[in-house]
């Protein structure tokens, strides 16, 4: 019981630190299309961001200076195939120290989820794919 606890407030932590550092985040469908739109946005290369792509079930988290180029790399993967939305997260204050920051606070939090669920006992996981 202590050990539930303890996460839970860790995890209110990470998430209050991680709106703090970046306050944007942009939707794109996670398609050729979307990775087309991801070009012209202001933050779509040579600035710093962390980037989730997701299916409502699995989950990927990075972080590059290089949005566009990255996301059409992510796309050639097989196993990413699945996923079918990316969100960036960045500001115009942003740098790469604090999207690394960013970057590892996420997965704390997707980790800290998994570990709930599971003692919960609930089925609904949301699964970290490398």
């Amino acid at each position: 019981m202590k050990k539930s606890i303890q996460l839970q407030r860790q995890k209110v932590k990470l998430i209050s630190i991680q709106n703090y550092k970046m306050s944007e985040i942009k939707t794109f469908s996670f398609n050729s299309s979307g990775v087309e739109q991801m070009r012209d946005y202001k933050y779509g290369s040579d600035w710093p961001i962390v980037y989730l792509i997701e299916n409502g079930k699995e989950l990927y988290v990075g972080e590059t200076i290089r949005a566009y180029g990255r996301t059409k790399q992510h796309l050639d993967n097989e196993a990413r195939k699945n996923l079918n939305k990316i969100h960036i997260i960045s500001d115009d204050e942003s740098n790469k120290s604090a999207t690394l920051d960013t970057e590892e606070e996420v997965h704390q939090v997707v980790v800290l989820e998994e570990v709930l669920l599971e003692q919960l006992h609930l089925s609904q996981q949301l699964i970290l794919i490398n």
